[in-house]
């Protein structure tokens, strides 16, 4: 992963890549006024990835790299301590999640439009059903039959 959140075929998995992708959403809907919407987030990811620190192989290339202690304070430096205006966040979670507890993603996101689902786990393998939600608290008008037309392209 760069430091713009590249996840790379030589980089991190795309699961640790999608975990900290929710600290660039916020940190832009912070820094310029923008809506953001965040599936399963990681809130903390530099102390939540930590694990990672060392050579890893890459699951789908077979590819190895090191995350390095760089890429961390890259994370953190970009950590939101609070979110300023929750009415701009759309936060999705699933109770089920294997990898995040969703009570502290709720919580951070406090007064946000929140969906949880329950069950599930972070994959969140029937999303194609929020896609409508996500689209419409973006401001794009969506009917069904373009939503099921996009998601088979």
């Amino acid at each position: 992963m760069d430091r713009f959140g590249t996840c790379r075929s030589s980089g991190t998995s795309r699961s640790s890549a999608a975990r900290s992708a929710a600290i660039y959403a916020t940190w832009l809907a912070e820094r310029y006024g923008a809506r953001a919407v965040v599936i399963n987030p990681a809130i903390r990811p530099a102390e939540d990835l930590r694990r990672l620190l060392g050579r890893q192989r890459n699951p789908h290339t077979g590819v190895e790299y090191d995350v390095t202690p760089a890429h961390f304070a890259e994370l953190a430096a970009l950590e939101v301590a609070r979110i300023t205006r929750p009415e701009r966040y759309f936060l999705l979670v699933r109770t089920g999640d294997e990898l995040l507890d969703w009570r502290v993603a709720s919580a951070f996101y406090a007064g946000a439009f929140q969906y949880v689902a329950g069950g599930g786990d972070h994959g969140w393998e029937d999303f194609g059903d929020e896609v409508a939600s996500v689209l419409r608290f973006c401001g794009c008008a969506c009917r069904r039959a373009d939503q099921n037309l996009a998601l088979a392209r």
